[in-house]
């Protein structure tokens, strides 16, 4: 049996005429209509051979061809429930969905029982963006049977697109409890934990989906971004690492398998995703700054420096990447007034780090620009009070000076940080 989650697409002409036994015209779908007159034996029969042919071509996914021939069975006889209900389930996959909408009405009509022709024509609303509609469709079906899964499903679904996620989490939860097996439902509801900022639930309930579907990739995903959101990057990357293996071309969790990589010091490990994520999304800036990093940390300057000037090849106005530039400087190759240029193009940019204002402060330090150093390490005591590094370099700028109470001052504090 056939059932609808989401439709495959295609598209055919549509069908406006029909002739048959000469020059017949007929009014389109949706339109009250009488059975052919006279001739009934040769119509019926005509109509036998027709239904024949298209639910062979319904059942070999035909579609475009089943909806023609569907068509003209229900022009011909517009009392049939069955040829209404598959033609709208071939315009549904068609993406004709008004149309869908017309045959799918008739099919109700007919058979007010038939729970799948509600199932498609709450289909065809939802795609059509017309969920007022699609919601009262799929609570008819529960009014039919109470105990539709597929209804309480696509509720639930279409409370979560409104954010109406208490709501969303009744629903499906009422369709776990009529099967209790299905990852679909559980993925959604753990999206609506999420937003709910459910954080256990909704790792529980992803990881059942994911449990129940090992082949999906989707709710590993969507753990990784649970735990990535939380910068509990250790077990985001744990997740991100079983989800890309079910579905390497994702450029998203490449890139941020790698910047949790990166987060937890793992910064050779972090090179490969981040590559990849590179190939996929050659656009993306983020991607060169967590590779620049990556390299910076492993001693690798030239891979470094390559990595941040392409983000500004790409981005002139990119801070990160002068911050970037500033630290291979700094930290790597000692280039003090190299790192000076980089951390004041970054900071002119709107850039605020309190890092780069300590880097910075001591960078002119080093090159004897002691004025010059007071008022980034003020900025930097401002956002780094409990660091005793600031204030040693902010001792070393008032000594350099002449100022002794300052810097005996600022020695104090430092020393009262770190005795």
């Amino acid at each position: 049996m056939k059932s609808r989650y989401l439709g495959r697409f295609s598209a055919v002409a549509r069908l406006t005429c029909l002739f048959i036994f000469g020059q017949l015209a007929v009014p389109m779908l949706g339109q009250d209509v009488a059975p052919v007159q006279g001739t009934n034996s040769l119509a019926a029969g005509y109509v036998v051979d027709l239904l024949s042919k298209a639910d062979a071509a319904w059942e070999g996914d035909r579609y475009d061809e089943a909806a023609d021939l569907y068509r003209q069975a229900v022009l011909i006889d517009p009392s049939i429930a069955r040829a209404a209900y598959r033609l709208g389930w071939c315009y549904n996959e068609q993406q004709r969905y008004p149309e869908a909408v017309w045959a799918l009405n008739d099919a109700v009509r007919l058979e007010p029982s038939d729970e799948m022709a509600r199932v498609e024509l709450a289909f065809a609303f939802r795609s059509m963006g017309r969920l007022d509609d699609a919601l009262a469709a799929y609570k008819d079906l529960l009014s039919i049977n109470p105990r539709s899964v597929e209804a309480q499903y696509n509720i639930g679904w279409i409370h979560n697109e409104r954010g109406q996620f208490r709501e969303a989490i009744e629903s499906l939860q009422a369709a776990l409890r009529l099967e209790v097996d299905r990852a679909d439902v559980y993925e959604d509801l753990g999206y609506a934990y999420k937003k709910s900022e459910r954080f256990d639930d909704a790792v529980e309930a992803y990881s059942r989906a994911a449990k129940l579907e090992p082949q999906q990739p989707a709710p590993l995903k969507a753990l990784g971004d649970l735990y990535f959101e939380r910068k509990r990057y250790d077990t985001a990357a744990i997740a991100y690492a079983g989800a890309l293996k079910l579905d390497p071309s994702n450029a998203v969790m490449q890139r941020r398998l790698g910047w949790s990589l990166n987060q937890l010091g793992r910064f050779e490990e972090a090179i490969e995703p981040l590559k990849i994520a590179l190939q996929l999304d050659p656009d993306n800036f983020d991607i060169y700054g967590e590779l620049g990093y990556a390299w910076r940390e492993l001693g690798k300057n030239d891979f470094a420096i390559a990595a941040y000037t392409q983000l500004l090849t790409m981005d002139s106005r990119s801070d990160l990447a002068h911050f970037g530039l500033g630290d291979v400087y700094f930290y790597n190759l000692k280039n003090y007034p190299r790192a000076i240029d980089e951390y004041r193009a970054g900071l002119q940019l709107g850039g605020i780090d309190a890092k780069v204002f300590l880097n910075l402060g001591a960078s002119l330090n080093a090159v004897g620009q002691y004025s010059e150093a007071i008022e980034p390490l003020q900025r930097a005591v401002e956002r780094l009070p409990g660091s005793s590094a600031v204030y040693r370099e902010l001792a070393l700028a008032y000594a350099g000076l002449g100022k002794t109470e300052e810097a005996a001052s600022a020695y104090q504090g430092a020393a009262r940080l770190d005795p």
